[in-house]
């Protein structure tokens, strides 16, 4: 007990707590485990979306916040998903590939810029090589047999390429028996050239066909593997000032979606093919944007933009930013389809081409292709990321990445049953509210606090009881009290991730009505403390 004394310093002693899996004390040993309380079938963003080319109706979901996950059989009644990925250190997925001839072998990569693979499906998993390659945007994998020495003769060996597109190029990860051999970087080859590569399509029938979207350059194709490269569209030939680029190519037919615009290319990429099928903001069509997502996609346009070819008839393509459209000629004519939720993020059709899978800020839904009816696929995603969450009891409420603030009557319950904690008619809106922060009143029952970001302070029961008084707006007589601001003027720091966000605080004194916030006095400046001393006031 006298060494555990002297230990309890700060921080040695808080290092050790939380890296310790099991806390032994006076020959007593705890242990912890994890179990998950929800908001259950409610999926936050999923960024990339397979389908198996082992097993067709296996599809593999990546998602912003929850980890990688897999559904064996997506055609099954009841089908539901199930994570793979939970013992990796960051589960903010940035892709995920699949090999074609072993069942049991992924590769992931997250938000750490590193790559990881499995070889038993999930039970394991290891770095492919201790390398951070930044932020990564597309995972591609081949395999094939090369021959290697054997004493005084070759064997063959299987070979696996993994391609890794991002912010740092093109890189290439040779394995052989699915061990790390090197890294190469195949784009780019010269230090003049821009690094940053937006998107990598690989021709489905020569795989060794590459096209790369580069940022201010254009489209680049090789045609051996990533060897060498042929700038066949330059930046001005899409025609929009979008910071994005997405592609998608099968066979001859190349796609290239740049903002509003999509353009397409009929002779396998060549220079003088390209050809514009739409420069309209598809408001027409019911939907609201093909193109832009304003602020939300920072200034490298991340965010929101998704693309994906008909595997056997090129004429049909679906693409989409904040909402879906579908073609079946090509791009002459479009159809808006509501996907349940806005900001589309992966789509993926089924080898056959029945089915579109498809993945937003709020989950994953799959679309006959046949007559365009709609599934919901979340059955047991449980990939939501809570900003914060509050407690008062059994009573708790939290707001939720694209789900605005959820709250569950009991968090004892197995499973604790949830549900929005705020009315659409409050002015504020359910979807609204993602992105502010809650705090719970320690001195009054079912009472709590949302900082609703450039606005007000808002004052929320939960649970709800109907009345108008379930949400009201605490303004400061002289103004708005502006809890935090989301710096909308500069997207480069748009991540609602990284904010100093408006803090409550209350006085513990009994009796006290005084409470504390943290805010701005205008859009623009450093944050104040504003005070009231009856937080009891409408």
């Amino acid at each position: 007990m006298k060494d555990l004394a002297r230990d309890l310093t700060w921080p040695r002693w808080r290092w050790r707590f939380l890296l310790a899996a099991t806390v032994s004390l006076s020959g007593c040993t705890f242990a912890y485990t994890w179990r998950s309380l929800g908001p259950f079938e409610t999926s936050g963003p999923i960024r990339h979306i397979i389908v198996d080319p082992v097993r067709a109706n296996r599809v593999y979901a990546a998602s912003e916040n929850g980890g990688l996950w897999v559904m064996d059989d997506a055609t099954a009644s009841g089908a539901s998903w199930r994570p793979i990925s939970d013992q990796l250190e960051n589960l903010q997925m940035r892709g995920v590939a699949k090999s074609s001839v072993d069942s049991a072998y992924i590769v992931t990569a997250n938000a750490l810029g590193f790559v990881y693979h499995t070889k038993d499906h999930g039970a394991t998993w290891t770095r492919i090589v201790n390398q951070s390659f930044s932020y990564i945007r597309r995972l591609l994998i081949a395999e094939g047999l090369t021959r290697i020495p054997a004493g005084n003769y070759t064997r063959l060996a299987k070979e696996t390429t993994v391609l890794v597109a991002g912010r740092t190029g093109l890189h290439r990860l040779r394995l052989v028996n699915n061990n790390f051999d090197r890294v190469d970087t195949l784009y780019p080859r010269l230090a003049a050239q821009n690094a940053e590569v937006l998107d990598l399509a690989r021709d489905p029938v020569d795989q060794r066909k590459l096209f790369v979207a580069v940022r201010a350059q254009g489209v680049w194709r090789s045609t051996d593997g990533g060897e060498t490269w042929s700038l066949v569209a330059p930046w001005a030939t899409f025609g929009d000032s979008s910071p994005m680029m997405r592609l998608a190519t099968n066979n001859r037919r190349v796609v290239a979606k740049f903002g509003r615009n999509l353009v397409v290319n009929d002779a396998g990429g060549d220079s003088a093919a390209w050809r514009l099928t739409s420069s309209v903001g598809f408001d027409d069509l019911g939907g609201s944007d093909i193109g832009y997502r304003g602020n939300y996609s920072g200034v490298t346009g991340d965010w929101t933009h998704a693309l994906a070819i008909h595997p056997t008839d090129t004429s049909i393509i679906a693409t989409g930013q904040t909402d879906l459209f579908t073609t079946t000629n090509g791009g002459s004519t479009w159809t808006a389809r509501s996907a349940a939720h806005e900001d589309m993020q992966a789509l993926a059709f089924s080898p056959d081409g029945q089915r579109l899978y498809v993945g937003n800020d709020g989950g994953i839904w799959v679309f006959n292709v046949d007559n365009w009816s709609r599934t919901n696929l979340n059955r047991n995603l449980t990939t939501l990321q809570f900003y914060r969450a509050a407690k008062d009891g059994s009573v708790v409420i939290g707001n939720a990445d694209h789900q605005g603030i959820r709250g569950t009557r009991n968090i004892e319950a197995n499973p604790p049953a949830w549900e929005y904690a705020t009315q659409g008619s409050s002015g504020y809106g359910n979807n609204g509210l993602e992105n502010d922060f809650v705090f719970s009143d320690p001195a009054i029952a079912n009472r709590f606090y949302v900082a609703f970001q450039e606005q007000d302070l808002l004052r929320l029961r939960y649970p709800l009881t109907g009345s108008s008084q379930d949400l009201l707006a605490m303004n400061d007589t002289s103004g708005r009290v502006r809890p935090f601001v989301m710096r909308r003027n500069n997207p480069a720091v748009n991540n609602m991730l990284n904010y100093p966000v408006g803090t409550v605080a209350f006085d513990p004194r009994a009796n006290s009505n005084l409470l504390l916030l943290a805010a701005h006095e205008t859009v623009n400046t450093t944050f104040v403390i504003r005070l009231t001393r009856n937080r009891n006031v409408n």
